[in-house]
């Protein structure tokens, strides 16, 4: 991986990587844990997001670099007609994500790799109806995926871009601010506050999970993840607490899509709920965020 610029912490940003694929190789060895967890909850919440996502089909998700907004009905076909029902199909029976994950490896592939390399861009969120709430730019630099043990993984780190130039502040409130900042010059991460997040797929399984941030050598946010084909992934985070999120017996987690446009941008759509687990509105859902960011490579302007 290459070091992070502008940060003293790069030292723990390793140590996090190491811990979290140490929690990586465990679960995929059998042993009982929250990527599980996640998986069992997608698969019982399948239905009811996929309709929450329809519902929502025409409210912004992110903002693109032209400052139009982006929808999951308006996405330019790139994950299909009705990304909801790719919701609905792979949560509902990962079986299917699975095996066309093996296909894809068996047949030379990567699943991580259209993702590997540098990216900047702004990660906004939206209340449910669309409201903005400030935009925060970002830099991610994803590793190439390697072998460790019996799966394949990619070692990824993120954070706030702190090399915003003079006049654009870390947290832009409107898109007219983020091409300037995305198109400055730059090498290595450049973040003050830096955190590891890791990518795994066995290839005798197809089996994908993740994890984003470590927490007393545990991860922070365990991912659940489906591979949709060789541009696109969709994955279910749990997020911890819903601390303001309603429901205080309800889990929060957060279902988005990473894709690889066509023209070479890195896409995150993606919806943050709380989920009770039973009846109430939208089958047990309690949508709070809609959520997503539109990256490119960083490059001079």
């Amino acid at each position: 991986m290459k070091g992070v610029i502008g940060s003293p912490g790069w030292a723990e940003v390793a140590a996090d990587l190491d811990a979290l694929l140490a929690e990586q190789a465990a679960a995929h060895a059998g042993a009982t844990s929250r990527f599980e967890e996640v998986f069992a909850a997608a698969a019982r919440f399948a239905e009811p997001l996929a309709q929450a996502i329809e519902v929502r089909r025409d409210v912004p998700v992110t903002i693109d670099d032209s400052g139009r907004p982006v929808t999951f009905a308006g996405y330019g076909g790139e994950l299909g007609d009705a990304p909801w029902d790719l919701v609905r199909v792979l949560l509902g029976d990962r079986a299917e994500a699975e095996a066309r994950a093996r296909a894809h490896l068996a047949a030379g592939g990567d699943v991580f790799g259209a993702f590997e390399g540098r990216w900047r861009g702004a990660w906004y969120a939206q209340s449910p109806t669309g409201a903005p709430y400030p935009a925060t730019l970002y830099d991610h630099d994803w590793g190439p995926t390697g072998p460790a043990g019996d799966l394949l993984v990619q070692r990824v780190v993120m954070g706030p871009w702190a090399g915003a130039p003079a006049g654009v502040p870390a947290a832009v409130h409107t898109p007219a601010g983020v091409p300037a900042a995305v198109h400055t010059p730059a090498q290595g991460i450049y973040s003050t506050a830096p955190e590891a997040a890791i990518n795994a797929v066995a290839p005798a399984t197809g089996r994908i999970t993740g994890g984003v941030g470590v927490d007393a050598g545990r991860t922070r946010r365990p991912h659940a993840g489906f591979f949709v084909d060789e541009r696109t992934l969709l994955w279910v985070a749990r997020e911890g607490a819903p601390e303001g999120l309603g429901d205080a017996t309800a889990a929060c987690y957060s279902c988005f899509f990473e894709h690889r446009t066509g023209d070479g941008r890195y896409v995150i759509m993606g919806i943050q709920f709380a989920w009770g687990d039973g009846g109430g509105a939208e089958g047990g859902l309690d949508v709070r965020l809609l959520m997503g960011g539109v990256y490119e490579r960083p490059r001079s302007s």
